[in-house]
C-alpha cells in the first residue's frame, strides 16, 4: 500500500509542480498532501495546478481526474486507498478527442 501512496504523491508533485515536503507552504501545512487538502477544503482548486501545464479543455479534464486518482492514493487510511489492480486500465476518457 505504500506503493501506492507513493504513486499518488508524485502526481500531486507534477500536477502542483510542488516538492512533497521541505518547502514551508502559505496554507495548509509544510507538505503536499495537507496543502492539496487545505486547497480543496477552501475552494481554490483552479489554483493547485502548476501554471507551467496547459489547463484548458480536454487537458483540465485529464488533470481534475488525475487529482481525483492522487486524493484516492493519498488517504489518511490505508484501506481506503485503491490498488495498482484498479487503476490498471488508465482513467477512462469518454471523448473522442485524441489531442
Amino acid at each position: 500500500m505504500g506503493d501506492v501512496y507513493s504513486f499518488g504523491i508524485v502526481m500531486l508533485e507534477v500536477l502542483t509542480g510542488r516538492p512533497p515536503t521541505g518547502q514551508e507552504m502559505e496554507d495548509g501545512g509544510g507538505n503536499l498532501v495537507d496543502w492539496v487538502r487545505w486547497m480543496i477544503a477552501h475552494g481554490h482548486e483552479g489554483k493547485l495546478f502548476d501554471p507551467c501545464l496547459l489547463v484548458s479543455g480536454l487537458r483540465q479534464k485529464q488533470m481534475v481526474c488525475m487529482l481525483g486518482i492522487a486524493q484516492q492514493c493519498t488517504t489518511n487510511e490505508p484501506w481506503n486507498r485503491p490498488t495498482f489492480g484498479q487503476y490498471g486500465e488508465g482513467p477512462q476518457d469518454d471523448s473522442d478527442d485524441e489531442t
